[in-house]
């Protein structure tokens, strides 16, 4: 569906109810600046002609001042370059003349881990717009500073802001735990080691697509269920070991330093709690992997299982 018949659809939809708020993002090819501006136009006109009652969000790419503390940048990929507030201003008359209603500012700052300078560049650069939409960027667990310090410049401003805000990750990760199992037991180079049934090519695909890190975990895990109890207890000793993953990649290294319950065993369990985003979506069949078996927990009493069971570290991560 190209951008016309979209607008009709929502042209459409927009009859059936009082209230809407709908984001159209459109795609934009590796052009000319030339090429761009006149594509920009093209698609402004289009949006004039079908709904020009529509407010546009315009999404714009700001550079990181760190994009070596950014796990993934998309400022060179998506978005209208913006260097400077006078391109900016110079855009912005662009848009008015052709009659378009600039609505706010859209941007998406990309995966951080520290924390993006692009929030303070965008809040000021929205200063004229009212609305700013920024994507991606929240962590699990606490916002990091850099956007908070950013967002409070917005609160005592006389025009006022509106603040649209998609914290993903925020709200899902901890919406999974993955379950995996020890599979080998050895020591190499004097230090006990883990080979399990899961891998960076899987669920463990955060560590090299965004980021994340289970180096030096000292307080990961904190119980251990024992099904033959039925009933969790607290971990009375801990060591310091490798956990590498299934396949025959070398690299496939979940973690060198992480601490575990001591005198976990083949066939026992390992629980990692926080891992419900961008884990197991590029998930492969490298080596003849499976795929991890999704299983949805309710509320209630769990039945007692008669057979005896091995033991469950738990873990909580994030």
């Amino acid at each position: 569906m190209d951008l016309m018949e979209l607008l009709i659809v929502l042209q459409k939809e927009k009859s059936k109810c009082q209230s809407w708020f709908i984001v159209i993002q459109l795609r934009k090819k590796k052009t000319s600046s030339l090429q761009r501006a006149k594509e920009f136009k093209s698609q402004v006109q289009i949006i004039q002609k079908i709904a020009p009652q529509m407010k546009i969000l315009w999404r714009i790419s700001i550079v990181e001042e760190n994009p070596g503390q950014m796990a993934t940048l998309f400022s060179g990929k998506f978005g209208d370059d913006v260097p400077n507030l006078d391109a900016a201003h110079k855009r912005f008359k662009q848009i008015q003349q052709m009659g378009i209603q600039l609505h706010g500012i859209h941007f998406h700052c990309g995966s951080a881990v520290q924390g993006s300078s692009s929030f303070g560049k965008t809040i000021d650069l929205a200063q004229d717009y009212g609305v700013v939409r920024y994507r991606r960027g929240f962590p699990t667990g606490n916002i990091h500073e850099n956007a908070i310090k950013a967002l409070k410049r917005t609160e005592n401003d006389p025009l006022g802001y509106e603040v649209i805000a998609e914290p993903g990750r925020h709200f899902s990760a901890n919406s999974c735990s993955l379950l995996f199992r020890i599979l080998t037991k050895r020591i190499k180079h004097g230090r006990l080691c883990y080979h399990v049934n899961e891998s960076l090519y899987h669920s463990f695909n955060s560590i090299l697509m965004d980021g994340i890190s289970f180096e030096n975990l000292n307080d990961q895990f904190y119980s251990v269920l024992n099904s033959d109890e039925s009933q969790n207890s607290q971990i009375s000793d801990q060591s310091n070991v490798s956990i590498f993953g299934m396949t025959c990649d070398g690299a496939d290294v979940i973690a060198n330093n992480i601490t575990v319950p001591t005198d976990m065993n083949v066939g026992d369990w390992l629980c990692m709690q926080g891992m419900g985003s961008y884990t197991i979506g590029p998930k492969s069949t490298f080596n003849g992997m499976k795929s991890t078996t999704k299983v949805y927990q309710w509320s209630g009493q769990l039945e007692q299982q008669s057979q005896s069971q091995p033991q469950i570290a738990i873990s909580q991560f994030f």
